[in-house]
């Protein structure tokens, strides 16, 4: 029943970011409206995160 719910009230993006969360148990979780809590230690370890570092250095490197 809830699942009907949300595909009547949720668009497709909501939807999948729902399914990511659920996917992540005690790693993710929602605190209010709006703000998501997440483990450091998981971020930082994240290809994504260490990218992003990567992009970092470089732009500051070519200032």
């Amino acid at each position: 029943m809830l699942n009907f719910i949300r595909k009547l009230f949720l668009d497709s993006d909501q939807l999948e970011l729902i399914n990511k969360l659920k996917e992540t148990p005690d790693r993710v979780r929602i605190v209010g409206r709006g703000t998501v809590v997440a483990n450091q230690d998981m971020l930082v370890q994240s290809p994504q995160y260490k990218q992003a570092v990567e992009n970092a250095a470089k732009l500051v490197a070519s200032r």
